[in-house]
């Protein structure tokens, strides 16, 4: 399973999903002037990197 290059791809593309979740949320998060638009900023790069 490990040795699936499928497997490895999607797995770093789930990671990849998950960190830039973790940034939008944290961003949101602290608030701020320009928290909004950070925090759809990365929703969008979330969004088209699935």
């Amino acid at each position: 399973m490990l040795s699936d290059p499928l497997f490895i791809i999607a797995a770093i593309a789930c990671l990849v999903v998950l960190a830039i979740l973790i940034l939008g949320i944290s961003s949101f998060g602290r608030g701020g002037e320009g928290a909004g638009k950070r925090s759809n900023k990365l929703l969008r790069y979330r969004l088209r990197s699935r």
